[in-house]
């Protein structure tokens, strides 16, 4: 089978050197034939020497991101009357609890994905009403499992008002409570004043826990894979878990498209990952930043390397090597098979080499 060969323009006085010192893949056959008898003979030591060790290996692809608490979602009122209270920015919320009041009525948060547009009330069918009893056997109360509005429902709501302090009446009339997709919120801004009318723009609110937006290229999907783990470096240097909770694609608007039609730079489709930061902790102090993001593009596990700069050239194109250092003032040229590059080393297969040996680098 033919390989491939490096460039001669990435060799320097017969050392293979990496542009830019960053780190890139090679495909696995990369290099001369492992079964070529290796050369011994005496020459002049190498200067310094590395070490043939096994270990696993990860190639990774850096990606600037943005930490913060994700986009605000706009709360509007659909009760008549007036703002008599609002929660203080930067508060949380969660569900049972008053996200504002009209009239001094509380306005119940409830967890969901479809947002209020309907009164409640018995005899109604619907995931709107699924997500209501749902949130009210999720606060202890005996409401049923399903999508119908049935007694049971209107008895668990009457228990929920009259613990609430307000009129029981069975019923949940529409803009009385407030569903959020992301759970327990953190109020991020006040649209309306107390004494506003209720009907407008209340507030905005976005996700309690922090967490980090990255864009990839389409040619860089493959990186982000729902449930990956990533390492999200912070300003100061140290790195966080992080774990890839959502991957879109996002493609530019038609308009922009339309206006590139002149000939000029079509936009690009982008991916656009969401990572959550388990440990919330280590990002105390941190509101909003921005960080960097490692994916990892490849693996070699428990692979045997050597630092990328024992590889040798060999002559007439005759792929790699790497020198070993043997007693007795001996070395050795063993022909390699390069696999992937990583953390400044090079996974290597070649006849005769084990972990320990010590190979020729440049000081």
């Amino acid at each position: 089978m033919s390989r491939k060969r490096w460039p001669k323009t990435v060799l320097v006085t017969g050392v293979v050197v990496l542009a830019g010192g960053g780190v890139s893949v090679a495909a696995l056959g990369l290099g001369g034939d492992g079964d070529t008898t290796a050369a011994t003979h005496s020459a002049q030591l190498p200067s310094a020497t590395g070490e043939i060790s096994r270990s696993d290996l990860a190639a990774s692809k850096l990606v600037a991101g943005e930490l913060g608490y994700g986009d605000p979602v706009t709360v509007s009122g659909r009760l008549p009357g007036t703002v008599t209270w609002l929660p203080e920015p930067g508060s949380t919320v969660g569900r049972g609890d008053t996200l504002y009041k009209v009239d001094n009525q509380p306005v119940t948060l409830m967890y969901g994905t479809v947002p209020m547009y309907r009164d409640l009330v018995p005899g109604t069918e619907g995931p709107d009403v699924e997500q209501l009893n749902d949130n009210l056997r999720a606060l202890g109360y005996d409401a049923p499992d399903g999508d119908g509005y049935t007694a049971r429902t209107a008895a668990a709501l009457r228990e929920f008002q009259k613990k609430r302090g307000v009129k029981t009446t069975g019923e949940l009339k529409n803009g009385q409570a407030a569903f959020a997709s992301s759970g327990l919120i953190r109020v991020a801004a006040l649209e309306a004043a107390v004494g506003d009318p209720a009907n407008g723009r209340i507030l905005r609110h976005t996700s309690r826990e922090k967490r980090v937006r990255a864009e990839l290229d389409v040619g860089d999907q493959g990186l982000a894979k729902k449930g990956a783990f990533v390492g999200v470096i912070l300003p100061d240097g140290t790195t966080v878990t992080g774990k890839v909770s959502t991957v879109r694609t996002v493609s530019p608007p038609k308009d922009d498209a339309a206006q590139q039609g002149g000939g000029g730079e079509k936009p690009q489709t982008e991916v656009e990952v969401e990572i959550e930061i388990p440990d919330q902790k280590k990002l105390k102090g941190l509101d909003a930043a921005t960080v960097d993001v490692k994916f990892i593009s490849a693996t070699a596990q428990k692979a045997m390397s050597v630092p990328v700069t024992a590889l040798v050239a060999l002559p007439d194109d005759g792929g790699y090597a790497v020198q070993v250092v043997e007693g007795g003032g001996r070395t050795r040229t063993v022909p390699v098979t390069l696999g992937l590059f990583a953390q400044g080393r090079v996974e290597i297969t070649g006849k005769g080499l084990r972990e320990g040996m010590r190979v020729g680098v440049p000081k």
